[in-house]
């Protein structure tokens, strides 16, 4: 499970987004999209190997669009960039998260 399963159920969501090419369930922007976009945010913010999807990044490139997902989509944190922080390897603990955001050392909140 893990970390696998984590990015194996992303995978369907790549196969759905690449199926509809805009949001989860079709064309138009729906409440699914903001509940997904935050799993997305989540995924995205944890320091772990993950695949490439670009389905997967250029849908959170559309939601970065959104003024309300820029405001109050990086889990209540101001946004300080609009573009996606695509990592595919562990980041070191000064990089910076998606919202801009400093990691802080392993097991120290």
């Amino acid at each position: 499970a893990g970390v696998r399963g984590w990015n194996q159920k992303m995978g369907i969501l790549e196969h759905q987004l690449a199926a509809t090419k805009a949001y989860v369930a079709g064309p138009r922007f729906t409440l699914a999209d903001i509940v997904i976009g935050l799993s997305i945010n989540r995924w995205l913010m944890t320091p772990m190997e993950r695949p490439d999807y670009p389905a997967i990044d250029e849908y959170f490139q559309r939601l970065a669009q959104r003024p309300g997902f820029l405001k109050h989509g990086c889990n209540g944190l101001p946004r300080r960039n609009a573009g996606p922080p695509i990592r595919r390897r562990k980041p070191s603990r000064f990089e910076s998260t998606s919202c801009g955001q400093s990691l802080p050392p392993v097991g120290k909140c």
